[in-house]
């Protein structure tokens, strides 16, 4: 399996709990972990690390939790830091 970032768009009340909910996705979805969570043109942008494409997952299971996140992209590791 590749290493990808994922990149998501997410509300204030998602980066308010970020650290739990990031530790809850943790012990969900083996093998991923927060990158970074970063405000960016007035929206809070999260990247998460993981091995392979499981962005349908990390929605699902944020959803559950109550929050409702957007993908926006998903890129290999070697691109993510121009290999």
């Amino acid at each position: 399996m590749d290493n990808y970032i994922l990149t998501f768009r997410a509300p204030l009340k998602t980066m308010l709990a970020r650290e739990e909910l990031i530790k809850t996705l943790e012990i969900s979805i083996p093998h991923i972990q927060l990158h970074s969570f970063d405000l960016d043109d007035k929206q809070f942008i999260m990247r998460i690390k993981s091995i392979g494409r499981v962005e349908d997952e990390i929605q699902t299971k944020l959803l559950e939790l109550g929050h409702r996140v957007a993908f926006i992209s998903s890129n290999s590791i070697s691109t993510a830091i121009g290999a």
